[in-house]
């Protein structure tokens, strides 16, 4: 569990401190807006992840930090990961990919905090698929488990 993620609502029904509620684009806002009320200052709350990216580009501090604190979350939970199974790369994919050089400095840097020496090295890449990887892997792994249609079985 990640510290930053207690208390969130997880699409799990949890709130233990999944990373997901506050590292995809939803929860990247959601982090945000709660920071935003928790320093008094909720007049203009973000609409969702992608603009929290363009205030912490534009130099809004708070937005930089929190930008910054969920991609080491998420980098330190890929870092992990990576160290259980040593892939050859890991793909990024979701719409928080495109928040651009703070997020991803911030994603390496938690990646290589909490990555083991020899798996420091995989590189960190964007996805190619964009929104659509989701589906695409399901109808992939259908695809796999039933066969096409016509196949014989």
């Amino acid at each position: 569990p990640s510290a930053l993620g207690r208390g969130f609502l997880c699409s799990c029904g949890t709130l233990e401190g999944h990373i997901e509620p506050v590292a995809s684009g939803t929860g990247l806002k959601d982090l945000y807006n709660r920071r935003c009320e928790e320093a008094g200052d909720e007049d203009l709350p973000a609409a969702d992840g992608a603009e929290v990216a363009a205030r912490a580009a534009a130099g809004e501090e708070l937005a930089r930090r929190t930008l910054t604190d969920s991609a080491r979350a998420l980098g330190e939970c890929v870092g992990g990961m990576g160290n259980l199974i040593d892939p050859d790369v890991i793909v990024v994919s979701g719409s928080v990919v495109k928040a651009g050089p703070i997020w991803w400095d911030a994603l390496r840097a938690g990646f290589a905090d909490s990555a083991l020496a020899l798996v420091k090295p995989t590189p960190l890449v964007e996805g190619e698929l964009g929104g659509a990887a989701p589906l695409i892997g399901a109808a992939a792994a259908v695809h796999r488990r039933i066969g096409a249609p016509g196949d014989a079985r």
